[in-house]
Parts: structure tokens; C-alpha cells; sequence
């Protein structure tokens, strides 16, 4: 079932266009990410969450989901169900981008804050099989990242994907995430991992109660701060992590803080880098019985997200 919500009160009317603004009709194969890279929308500097807003005046996932629907009239969903795309059929089907050369009034869209690090570290329990050389996964996680202004804010996501490889047999585990080029939580929505790595494959040996990974020793040296990390906050389950996020005073933000400028340092994060996201099992932290070595593709959507 898809996510939504309907504001209230509404931010902004149904029929609300944008002042100095131009349509354009939907196709199938565009979303929110392709519309940003429309040469009217890179001059106005607006990124896709900022394009959301722009035509609803509202950031929040499930009430852009409700505008998709009762504006853009979409009825196609997303792999999961859980949210709105864009579809040639859609009946109007108008979203609405800057006119080229006239910059978008600032009431349009809020100014942007000081630069985030646009990092997420989180948890994931991860669930596979593999069946000769096709298998799936699910994956339900909760990633944190700390704002410029040391606010903590969180993200809770879905995935599902395909893995390629040879292999028989079924397993779950834990998983560390690391997201980089995330500036806002909606920019989780249809994120995919795999593309962007296809030479790094994952290998999979779980064998009754001593379930765990086949890595080596230097990936496991890179995301060790961050295992560390949530091990001291006892936070090894997405649920977990939710639990304790909602408790941590300054000086757990401040740790945290310190835990993604260590990540941007080892893992070489560039400024402006786009969307991407790391998995990583943490060996030991599963069950099930599984020999397999594959790649995983796998597409996430937003559930929640919120501030603290």
C-alpha cells in the first residue's frame, strides 16, 4: 500500500502553480532526479527535494505521495508499493520546473541551511536466498546523520533487490549501512545500491548459527568505527537504534558527529558526490544455512523520517 498522508492544512491549494514557472508533462521514464538535472532547474540551483517543494511546499515523503496522486493523478507504483512514480499515462501529469533565466522567488523554496556533511550511518536486518545463479534480498534499516546545526535526524528505509551469483541456500544478518551524497532523506527514495561497484562482490558463507561473511580484512577495517560505534550504543538492530536516537543528549550527537567525519576521512567522500550507499554484513550476526558468491542490486524507499 503507498505511504501517504494528506497535509493539514493543506501547504499548498491543488491547483497552485508556482509564479514564473513552466510545465512539463511526465513520462514513464522520468522522476524526480531527472528533472532535476533539467538545465532550468540546475541554474536555479534547486536540487529534487527542493523540486518537491517548489510544487507542493512540502519535504515530508508521504504527503508528496498524497500530492502525486491527488494533483499528478499517478497510479503507478514503485517495486514495493509504498510510493508513486511517474507514468506517461498520468492525467494531468504536471509538475512544475523555474523558467530558464527567471530565478525562483525565495518564498518558493526555504533558503538553504549551512552545508550538511550529507552522511547517514545506520543498521539493517538483512534476509536473502539464492537459488543457483538468481536469488533476492530484503533489507529493513534506520540510518542517523547529524545537520550543520549538531540537530540529529533520521531516516527509516525498505529495500528489496535481485542478487546475481552462484549459490544455493537462505540467510539472514545484520548490516551495517554507510550513505553518502544524501542531503535529504526523500534523496533515499529509489536509491539503489550496485551500479556504482559492480567489480565489488559480495561473498556469503552461512552455515547453521555461525552464520557470517567472507570479507576482507580491509573493508572490515574501514566500517570498524561505525560497527564500533553502534555497538557501544547497543544499537545492532534498526529497532534498536530508533530506541536509543530518541534519548541521546549533545555529547551522544557530538560522538556520532565525530563517528561520519571519520567515515568522510577513510572512505575518501568528496564534496557534491552523488547519492550512494554501502552494505556491509557484520560478520558473526546472522543464522541460516547459505554458500554463495553474488552481486546485490538493491532499490530502497523511504518509510519515515523525522528530526531530533
Amino acid at each position: 500500500m503507498v505511504l501517504k498522508t494528506k497535509p493539514s492544512p493543506l501547504p499548498s491549494p491543488l491547483d497552485y502553480i508556482p509564479p514564473t514557472s513552466t510545465e512539463v508533462k511526465v513520462k514513464s521514464t522520468d522522476s524526480w532526479w531527472t528533472l532535476a538535472e533539467l538545465p532550468a532547474v540546475k541554474a536555479a540551483k534547486l536540487n529534487a527535494n527542493d523540486l518537491c517543494y517548489y510544487n507542493f511546499k512540502t519535504r515530508k515523503p508521504t504527503e508528496i505521495n498524497w500530492y502525486m496522486e491527488q494533483k499528478l493523478k499517478c497510479t503507478k507504483v514503485t517495486h514495493d508499493g509504498k510510493n508513486y512514480m511517474f507514468s506517461t499515462s498520468d492525467s494531468p501529469g504536471i509538475v512544475y520546473v523555474p523558467r530558464m533565466g527567471v530565478a525562483p522567488d525565495k518564498s518558493e523554496f526555504p533558503p538553504k541551511q549551512e552545508q550538511n556533511l550529507n552522511i547517514w550511518i545506520g543498521i539493517g536486518a538483512k534476509g536473502g536466498t539464492q537459488m543457483f545463479v538468481m536469488g533476492i534480498e530484503i533489507i529493513e534499516g534506520f540510518l542517523v546523520t547529524v545537520n550543520s546545526d549538531m540537530s540529529l535526524q533520521y531516516a527509516a528505509i525498505h529495500g528489496e533487490g535481485n542478487r546475481i551469483g552462484p549459490g544455493v541456500g537462505a540467510s539472514g544478518g545484520v548490516c551495517v549501512f554507510l550513505a553518502t551524497g544524501v542531503s535529504e532523506p526523500i534523496m533515499f527514495r529509489g536509491l539503489q545500491t550496485g551500479p556504482s561497484s559492480w567489480r565489488d562482490w559480495d561473498f556469503n558463507l552461512a552455515l547453521g548459527a555461525q552464520a557470517g561473511s567472507l570479507i576482507k580484512s580491509a573493508k572490515l577495517a574501514k566500517f570498524k568505527p561505525i560497527i564500533d560505534a553502534l555497538k557501544k550504543l547497543d544499537a545492532l538492530s534498526p529497532s534498536k537504534l530508533r530506541s536509543v536516537v530518541k534519548t541521546l543528549g549533545p555529547t551522544g550527537i557530538a560522538d556520532i558527529y565525530k563517528v561520519l567525519l571519520g567515515a568522510k576521512a577513510t572512505f575518501d567522500i568528496s564534496e557534491g558526490a552523488p547519492p550512494s550507499m554501502l552494505i556491509f554484513d557484520i560478520p558473526g550476526a546472522g543464522g541460516g544455512t547459505e554458500v554463495s558468491v553474488y552481486y546485490s542490486i538493491n532499490t530502497f524507499t523511504l518509510l519515515d523520517t523525522g528530526r531530533l
